[in-house]
């Protein structure tokens, strides 16, 4: 369990050219697997932009303060992907703090990758490791989740 009582889990980093893409499932993220991703943030500095893509993620009090730390030093974009209205409430939170992040709902990618200024490329990448990264997690945004309900119904009737 994580420090708030959260369940710990895996998230999946890719770094895409100047782009990186972290797809972030519910829960809190444990200290190995922060200190992992935090490395590879800091491998691309200064020239990152940071796509989160975020279930109902959530980020430990040390964790925030190393994101508003790390900004502080190196200033960079970050694009969070939610329809959790927490995950919202939280990156709002660390704008306060002087982050720089932008949060869109999850139907909004196009504009999110947009307003990072990704390139064809880094667009093409990132949909092939979104998918790369959630099956390597085991976790699926909650439209495929319903498509895979309704392939196992219509395979069962």
């Amino acid at each position: 369990m994580g420090s708030s009582g959260q369940t710990e889990v895996e998230v999946g980093y890719r770094a895409l050219g100047r782009l990186g893409l972290l797809v972030h499932p519910e829960g809190e993220i444990s200290s190995s697997e922060w200190d992992t991703v935090l490395l590879e943030i800091k491998a691309h500095l200064p020239e990152l932009r940071l796509m989160i893509l975020c279930s109902d993620g959530r980020l430990t009090p040390t964790q925030r303060n190393a994101v508003t730390l790390l900004q502080q030093q190196h200033p960079f974009r970050i694009a969070t992907f939610t329809d959790s209205p927490h995950t919202r409430g939280a990156m709002t939170a660390l704008e306060w703090f002087g982050v720089q992040v932008d949060v869109f709902p999850t139907a909004e990618l196009s504009l999110g990758l947009a307003k990072l200024g990704a390139t064809t490329d880094e667009i093409r990448g990132v949909r092939m490791s979104m998918r790369q990264i959630q099956r390597d997690l085991s976790w699926r945004a909650s439209s495929v989740r319903q498509l895979a309900i309704k392939s196992t119904k219509a395979k069962a009737g």
